[in-house]
């Protein structure tokens, strides 16, 4: 869905506001949450739906095996929950995961992911 996936950008670059936030000695607050400031250099929304993994399952898997290949890490953290997306949402981009891109990644024949 194209108006979710959006949803899931914005909400990515206001987590990456809010976090760069977290550097300044006394961060800008709106009660007790922090203010999502903008900062220099920050991607667009769009940049963010071209290049972030967020979209379809093929996409997502294309972009974290690509992350996987270059990084190597050694685990992976993915976060569901940006802000402002509803808890429903975020478990349905869970559950898709785990049904349909960590197969794909499972695939790949240079990434050793565990069953």
């Amino acid at each position: 869905d194209p108006a979710e996936q959006r949803q899931a950008a914005e909400g990515l670059l206001k987590l990456a506001r809010s976090t760069l936030s977290l550097r300044d000695e006394t961060p800008l607050r709106d009660g007790v949450m922090i203010r999502s400031v903008p900062y220099q250099g920050e991607p667009s929304v769009d940049w963010l739906l071209e290049r972030a993994p967020i979209g379809s399952a093929e996409k997502v898997a294309r972009i974290l095996a690509h992350d996987m290949r270059v990084l190597r890490p050694s685990h992976m953290s993915l976060y569901m929950g940006f802000s402002g997306l509803p808890s429903g949402s975020a478990l349905a981009a869970l559950e898709r995961l785990g049904r349909d891109v960590l197969p794909q990644l499972r695939k790949g024949e240079t990434l050793a992911l565990a069953s």
